[in-house]
């Protein structure tokens, strides 16, 4: 799968007018995955929510939280942490796919051999989070892939991720990118995900 075919979209971390409408034109358009990040949320909050989308979108989200509360959602993956990662067993996640966030090669290069993708963060200074700055350099990271295990599950870019960056993301050897204040923090998100996605001007 191509780089930009496979782009992430996160929720934004509150609820805004119009979300979901928003959410199934990106969906439309080609979204794959939708990761659903609603901090503080309670499971009868999450089932609201995902209520909010057309029923065929569900197994195309996948929630940040835990086991538990995605195998009852029925989406179709969750996301934690690595530590949250090493604690399970492939049978255990049933039909889920399993997504991590990690902050370091180390991370990564000790993920299970079962993790279906992983987001490495920060790559450019955040849009989303003040004073949330890129950990890495150019030079570490395409030092990283070059000698990358063929074991490792496929890398995303996710931190500072919108049409100014992507394309650098993309060069540096990332599989994709996960994109957040990219689209949400734009004055018209349809038009920044399409200008991520496919190029548009």
């Amino acid at each position: 799968m191509s780089f930009f075919d496979d782009l992430v979209l996160l929720t934004s971390p509150v609820n805004f007018a119009d979300e979901h409408v928003l959410i199934e034109r990106i969906f439309e358009s080609g979204l794959k995955r939708l990761h659903l990040r609603k901090p503080g949320f309670s499971v009868e909050k999450l089932d609201t929510w995902l209520l909010g989308l057309d029923i065929s979108y569900r197994k195309r989200c996948v929630l940040h939280g835990d086991l538990e509360t995605a195998l009852a959602l029925e989406v179709g993956g969750v996301h934690s942490s690595p530590q949250f990662a090493t604690n399970l067993t492939k049978a255990s996640l049933e039909n889920l796919d399993l997504s991590v966030s990690c902050h370091s090669f180390e991370e990564i290069k000790a993920l299970p051999t079962f993790v279906d993708y992983a987001f490495l963060s920060p790559i450019f200074d955040s849009i989303s989070k003040v004073n949330y700055k890129a950990a890495f350099t150019k030079t570490q990271i395409q030092e990283f892939f070059t000698n990358r295990d063929s074991t490792q599950p496929r890398i995303y870019a996710l931190g500072g991720i919108d049409i100014d960056t992507i394309e650098e993301a993309k060069k540096c050897g990332f599989d994709s990118a996960a994109v957040l204040g990219g689209v949400w923090n734009h004055a018209n998100p349809m038009r920044a995900w399409l200008q991520l996605s496919q190029g548009y001007l």
